[in-house]
């Protein structure tokens, strides 16, 4: 039986397309609820860029944020790991150098050194809010557990050795994410099912991107998006509609029909 379902945000309970998470699958989460079933958000995203959950919290028992760097249940944080200070205040001397535009992610907020033409549309492609603007210089000593950074899959070799105990999951072309080596959605999933008191065969996942690979292959019932990247559907449990075709709620349909809910 399925006990705790976990959901990346972009692409699989927001539509990319009306930045709006459908009434179908609203209704799908309100009858996993109703039948015991605890919710918790996956996601790349920090708290603090959720604008379209916040409406919704009370539906979520707690959150894997920011890849499962951050991981929360009710007000307790149950894991976290931060990015190596090394690592980031490597960054901050090459930035200095040459400009680029970058998100650092806190643990209450996020902080951008400036817009470029790259990540406003990153930020319009994910109806992204757009964070405060600081000094990054008094970020250098701050606990700091991601960096979005608008580089691309050519420049990879550019930027990536800059983050020696970091790797970039990427699910945009836009833009990556920078991580500590170790961490991922899975990580964090881990840690929320051992808090729980239940095992991997006991949890659904859902997903569309690349940063949901480890979470999808490694759960019980982990399930893709008809959007989905064609990796995350190779190593799904079955793949279902695309999210502005009903997907999610077609999905749990499948759940329930499957007797994995009741």
């Amino acid at each position: 039986m399925i006990k705790a379902a976990f959901f990346d945000i972009d692409g699989t309970l927001v539509s990319f397309n009306t930045h709006k998470i459908p009434d179908s699958s609203l209704d799908a989460l309100k009858r996993l609820r109703e039948a015991g079933v605890r919710l918790f958000i996956a996601s790349g995203r920090h708290r603090a860029s959720m604008d379209k959950i916040e409406p919704h919290a009370d539906l979520f028992d707690g959150y894997v944020m920011v890849n499962g760097g951050l991981c929360t249940f009710g007000d307790e944080i149950v894991h976290s790991n931060l990015m190596s200070k090394k690592d980031v205040k490597l960054w901050l001397e090459y930035i200095k150098k040459e400009p680029r535009s970058t998100c650092f992610v806190l643990q209450d907020k996020i902080v951008i050194n400036f817009i470029d033409d790259q990540m406003q549309k990153v930020f319009e492609v994910l109806d992204f809010p757009i964070p405060p603007s600081a000094n990054l210089d008094d970020f250098a000593d701050s606990d700091v557990y991601q960096m979005i950074i608008s580089f691309t899959e050519e420049e990879n070799s550019k930027i990536l050795p800059i983050f020696p105990k970091c790797y970039a999951p990427r699910w945009s072309p836009l833009f990556s994410d920078i991580i500590p080596n170790g961490v991922n959605k899975m990580v964090g999933i881990e840690k929320m099912i051992q808090h729980l008191g239940i095992t991997k065969d006991e949890v659904a996942a859902f997903g569309d991107g690349g940063n949901d690979l480890e979470m999808i292959e490694s759960v019980g019932w982990g399930i893709a998006m008809g959007n989905a990247c064609d990796e995350l559907k190779r190593v799904a449990k079955f793949t279902t509609d695309d999210i502005d075709n009903d997907g999610l709620a077609k999905a749990v349909d499948r759940l329930f029909e499957k007797g994995l809910i009741k």
